[in-house]
């Protein structure tokens, strides 16, 4: 059976990297259901330079992105190819996390690969002297337009009607 691969991407205009001066923060997204104990391990390490988005929108987690220089991922296996990374890479942070979460399965085979959590931990710190992605490093992820184009593309040849607004 014939199969079409779309990536799947973000919307690179509200992630996408200023320029401005990037603060020693390390983001992590807190969730129940997302190893809530990482976040209490990074915050006993490296105390208030730990920033944990929790019910922010889409803007502020941007904003969030773009201020901070590490984002620590630890996947989820319902997560399917996970937006949190890719909108960090394109923020300009560091993406820290599990090898087992990192992975070109997923689509986010960038950052820090590592082996336990241990060393996550201590990666994200060490992560806060590095420097940050350059453009060509964060253009590895796709923008929704072009991914719009890739299933309005693949519609046209499957003769399938599309109502666009």
């Amino acid at each position: 059976m014939r199969a079409t691969l779309i990536l799947p991407s973000i919307n690179r205009s509200v992630f996408e990297y200023d320029g401005r001066p990037k603060k020693d923060t390390i983001c992590y997204m807190t969730r129940p259901h997302k190893y809530p104990e990482t976040a209490q391990l990074l915050r006993n390490q490296y105390g208030s330079q730990v920033l944990e988005i929790v019910d922010f929108s889409e803007a502020e987690v941007a904003e969030a992105l773009k201020d901070s220089k590490v984002f620590v991922w630890r996947g989820h296996d319902k997560e399917g190819s996970p937006r949190p990374p890719k909108e960090a890479l394109v923020a300009g942070c560091i993406v820290v996390g599990l090898e087992s979460d990192l992975k070109q399965e997923y689509h986010i085979n960038f950052g820090i690969g590592c082996s336990d959590v241990d060393e996550l931990i201590q990666m994200a710190g060490e992560a806060l002297k590095m420097t940050i992605p350059g453009a060509e490093e964060r253009s590895v992820v796709r923008d929704s337009k072009e991914e719009k184009r890739d299933f309005l593309s693949l519609f046209k040849q499957l003769g399938t009607e599309v109502l666009t607004p």
